[in-house]
């Protein structure tokens, strides 16, 4: 089975680098253009099946690949980026202003440490990969499948199946509108990394 993830078009939020999370921001310009752009770079894969984070920057970016091949897409609530409570909207510099205590506990224990009215990492991990467990299982060996989503997601589950540690998840990078494409083998209950953080169409 082929999976292919792929994070949204550039918002504002992540140009002027705002802690993002969960708020329900839309691509700007240069988003939507790279959206085209994946789109493009996808319109001969033979596509299944097409999945999508429920915010408006990962729909947009879905319909914009959907545009080729004019299936159903399947939005699911548990592919939606962290939630970072009191912290969206802020830059690291605010956030360290206004939460410092918060803001290095959280530095120190990346894992189960919650920003305000937010969830931690292992928050995040738990319903992801309990979803993306639900996805595989319902697909056979020969399909393809598309998962439009964010980036603390994509690096979740890389993170995941490279058997890194949470915290380490940081050390990974993933670009606006990048694709990364997994191998999932149903008799081994196995995933494979095949292309990671590919970001050629955008050049």
């Amino acid at each position: 089975m082929i999976i292919h993830l792929i994070r949204h078009g550039q918002t504002n939020w992540n140009k002027n680098a705002l802690y993002q999370g969960t708020k329900d921001i839309p691509m700007n310009q240069i988003g939507v253009e790279e959206s085209r752009m994946i789109a493009d770079r996808l319109k001969h894969f033979r596509i299944d099946t097409l999945y999508s984070s429920p915010l408006k920057r990962a729909v947009d970016t879905v319909q914009s690949i959907n545009a080729h091949h004019k299936l159903d897409i399947v939005v699911r609530d548990n592919l939606r980026e962290i939630e970072l409570g009191e912290w969206e909207g802020l830059n690291r510099e605010q956030v360290k202003a206004a939460y410092p205590k918060a803001l290095g506990t959280f530095t120190k224990d990346t894992v189960d440490t919650r920003p305000p009215g937010g969830e931690s990492f292992k928050d995040l991990s738990l319903r992801v990969q309990e979803t993306l467990r639900d996805i595989v299982l319902s697909h056979g060996e020969d399909d393809e499948i598309v998962i439009v989503t964010h980036g603390g997601v994509i690096k979740n589950i890389i993170a995941d199946i490279l058997r890194m540690s949470l915290p380490d998840r940081r050390l990974l990078m993933i670009d606006n509108a990048s694709l990364s494409t997994l191998i999932y083998n149903h008799e081994a209950d196995a995933y494979f990394l095949r292309r990671y953080n590919d970001t050629a169409h955008l050049e």
